[in-house]
Order: structure tokens, then C-alpha cells, then sequence
């Protein structure tokens, strides 16, 4: 019974000194962890574009992600699209449209988003028109430019 008393009291004494050893040893790394995904983030920002920015030239970084988003209306038949976006520097990720009113509201104002990903650096554009598909640009109701400086 001794012999079992003796190691009961040093499983004791290592078992008080393995939390302090372990906080010593997984709170840094924790901290690193943390550090890590804060700057994979930081460096992977989104920038959002909408018709406020038509006409605009934005400097933005290589590998950040830009959101365009426009608004429509829905159920007339006209919707935005690419007249103009180079894949050498652009490439669209995504693209969606949610309706941006009450449920049940016919006809309501319909909001469309690209994710787009910026693959080099250089000077390019995005022209967008708001049009019915089965009419020609010509007969567009609105227009959507925006000049890209994409930098390292």
C-alpha cells in the first residue's frame, strides 16, 4: 500500500505540472495560429463595387477578391452582363441574384453579384450593360465601367 500511496502522490505532482507546461507550449501556438489566419485573410480582402463606383479607376491588389454589385428590375426582362472583361487578369468566381424585396413582391428590384478574382498585376476593365439578352448592346438601358489597377 505504500509503494501504491508514493506513486499516487507523484501522478499528483505531474499532473499540477503538466497544465502549466502545456499552457507554456499551446498558448503560442494558439497565438501563431491565430496570426497566421488574420494575415491569410488580411491579405485576401474583398472590395465591393457597385453602380456608385460607374466611371471610376480603383487601384486594388493581385489575388484580392472584388463583389460587383447591381441592381435590376425584375420581371422586365433586361439583365446585366459582361461586354468586356479580360480572363488574363479577371477571373469571375461566382455569380448569383437574390431579390431585394418583401417576399411575395412581384416584380420587385433584383440584386446581382459577381465575385471576381484579380490574377495579375496591370492595367484592365470591366464594361457591363443592362440589356434584354435578345436585344443588341446598341439598345442597352444603362452601362457599367470600371478601370482596374492591379498592383503586387
Amino acid at each position: 500500500m505504500v509503494n501504491f500511496h508514493m506513486q499516487s502522490k507523484e501522478y499528483s505532482k505531474t499532473a499540477k505540472r503538466l497544465p502549466r507546461c502545456l499552457c507554456r507550449v499551446i498558448i503560442p501556438i494558439l497565438l501563431l495560429l491565430v496570426t497566421v489566419f488574420l494575415l491569410a485573410v488580411a491579405g485576401n480582402q474583398t472590395m465591393r463595387i457597385t453602380k456608385n463606383d460607374n466611371g471610376r479607376e480603383i487601384d486594388v491588389s493581385r489575388g484580392n477578391l472584388i463583389e460587383v454589385s447591381l441592381d435590376s428590375q425584375g420581371t422586365t426582362g433586361y439583365l446585366w452582363s459582361f461586354e468586356s472583361i479580360d480572363p488574363d487578369y479577371i477571373e469571375v468566381m461566382r455569380e448569383e441574384s437574390a431579390v431585394a424585396s418583401a417576399p411575395g413582391f412581384t416584380g420587385g428590384p433584383v440584386m446581382h453579384t459577381w465575385l471576381l478574382r484579380l490574377k495579375k498585376e496591370g492595367l484592365t476593365e470591366i464594361r457591363m450593360s443592362y440589356k434584354r439578352p435578345w436585344e443588341g448592346k446598341d439598345k442597352a438601358a444603362d452601362a457599367f465601367t470600371v478601370r482596374l489597377r492591379i498592383l503586387p
